[in-house]
């Protein structure tokens, strides 16, 4: 009986080893390819009258709310150094480039904060308006934290593009709160459109 019940603990041990190995492995194709998603509606979505008409933080927030926050982090972050790499980075220095791309783009994984809790609703019955709330403060809270870091870039890099008589921090805020309000507007509403798809594009198996 002690012999059995060793062999079935080595068994678990193996399969708990391969499970995570696993988990792993796929959790690095998903921040390639989610980071890959949000780069390429930077192309296919272009900004429209000056207005950020786009949902490209989308598919870093769904990786964050299915992955986590240091996942959701690292997508961020390579979606910002494919921004570079890629030549749509405009670059004024090094220190600029890692405010406005490297931790701007790093923040929208904050939404992971939230990943507990969107998929405990995923599993509960009837609790499909809880995910799309803690999911939309999920999106809130991922974008906040991306344009605070725009906000600084504003008025510390870009401040002699601000209109004579108006504080660089005025018109940072003006910019870069402007297209806060449409870009997070954009994606929660994307983000609400793609409800019925939350079981397969959100959910993770236990």
């Amino acid at each position: 009986m002690s012999k059995n019940r060793d062999i079935n603990s080595n068994t678990n041990s193996v399969q708990d080893v391969v499970e995570q190995r696993k988990t792993r492995i796929t959790t690095i194709v998903e921040i390639a390819l989610f980071a890959a998603l949000s780069m390429a509606l930077d192309y296919f979505i272009p900004s429209i009258g000056g207005l950020k008409i786009s949902f490209k933080m989308l598919p870093v927030i769904i990786l964050a709310l299915r992955r986590g926050l240091v996942p959701g982090l690292l997508g961020g972050l390579l979606w910002g150094v494919l921004q570079i790499l890629l030549g749509e980075a405009t670059v004024l220095g090094a220190v600029q480039v890692i405010v406005e791309y490297i931790l701007a783009f790093s923040a929208v994984g904050l939404a992971g904060l939230f990943r507990a809790a969107v998929q405990k609703t995923l599993y509960t019955e009837g609790a499909r308006s809880k995910t799309l709330l803690y999911g939309s403060v999920a999106t809130f809270i991922g974008s906040l934290a991306r344009y605070v870091f725009h906000f600084i870039a504003g008025f510390w890099f870009w401040s002699e593009y601000a209109p004579e008589g108006m504080s660089p921090v005025v018109y940072s805020i003006v910019v870069n709160g402007k297209d806060f309000l449409v870009e997070t507007a954009c994606t929660i509403v994307i983000f609400v459109l793609l409800a019925p798809l939350f079981d397969r594009i959100l959910r993770v198996k236990k």
